[in-house]
This record gives C-alpha cells, structure tokens and sequence, in this order.
C-alpha cells in the first residue's frame, strides 16, 4: 500500500478511542529511503514501526506509550527540496512523496514547478525511488532524464537535445 505525505499531514493520530495528536511531518532516511518517524504536535515523535494502521481520516498506533519526546531537530529533507539531475538541470521541488508501507521505504517523489515540466506541460513529474541518485538537505540529485542523442559516435550540438530512455511520468 502506497501513502501520500499530502494525505498523512494533519491527520489525527489515534490509540484505540484516544486522541493523542497531530502528525505534523514524516521523517525519511535520506540514505536508505526508510521511514523512521511521525513528528507529532507538542513537541513529540513516532517511530514507523510502532504504527499500527492508516485510514481515511486518522492514523491508529499499536501502543500510546512508544510516543517520545524529541531530543533533537528532525528535518524533512523531501518537502520543498529543489530537485536537480546528475548532470545539473533544475527539475524542480518536491511536492509530495509517497511511501510503500508495505516495506517502510520511500517509493516516488513528485515534483513542480521546474523548466522542463513548464516546457513540455503543465503537471507534475514523478520519478520512482530507483532513480534518486543522492537525498541531500539543500538538493536532492536523480538520474538524467534529458540528454544529448549521439548519432554516428558524434554528439548533436547544444540545444539539439532530445527524450531518450526516459523513465518517468508526468501527471496533469
């Protein structure tokens, strides 16, 4: 099962009958794409594990005692990161992601607002997790999606790029 981070933003957080608070973010491991945590209202965190279920309108939790205080400054480095290819092409910013639940990882990004989505259409790029090359706090780097068609070992000049081998979706 996939979840948006659009749609778990704001949603109540539940144990049994018992309203315990808000999510306010998720927290993803920028190095292995793994969900970790749900910073909570008042200053508090769940860990993923300790989730129980998603639903429509609320998010229920195994156990309300598993819920902590936050020691230290989590930051989601997905939301609003500008998005860049290997080869330095600003794509855009992330939107939205989603998550697979099914294995706690990170499984697509969605993003706006770039040159190439304003020129080709009005929408949002996707681009699946095996494509994220690097998640960084300031960029986050996925494969190229653009570039240079060679023809006879020769390379077309600058500005004669073309889609070649492109692997994402655009959404509209």
């Amino acid at each position: 099962m996939l979840i948006s981070f659009n749609k778990i933003v704001n949603l109540p957080l539940y144990f049994k009958d018992k309203k315990i608070g808000l999510i306010l973010d998720i927290i993803i491991d920028p190095e292995k794409s793994l969900f970790l945590y749900l910073i909570l209202n008042n200053n508090r965190y769940l860990e993923a594990k300790d989730i129980k279920e998603f639903l429509n309108n609320k998010v229920l939790i195994k156990d309300d005692k598993n819920i902590n205080k936050i020691k230290k400054k989590y930051k989601n480095m997905l939301i609003n990161n500008k998005v860049y290819t290997l080869s330095g092409e600003k794509l855009g910013s992330v939107s939205d992601f989603e998550i697979d639940l099914a294995i706690d990882r990170l499984s697509k990004i969605y993003i706006s607002g770039g040159n190439i989505i304003k020129n080709l259409i009005r929408g949002e790029l996707i681009i699946n997790k095996d494509q994220i090359i690097a998640i960084n706090e300031d960029k986050i780097i996925v494969e190229d999606i653009i570039a240079r068609k060679k023809q006879k070992n020769k390379i077309l000049p600058e500005g004669e790029k073309e889609l070649v081998g492109a692997s994402f979706c655009i959404k509209s």
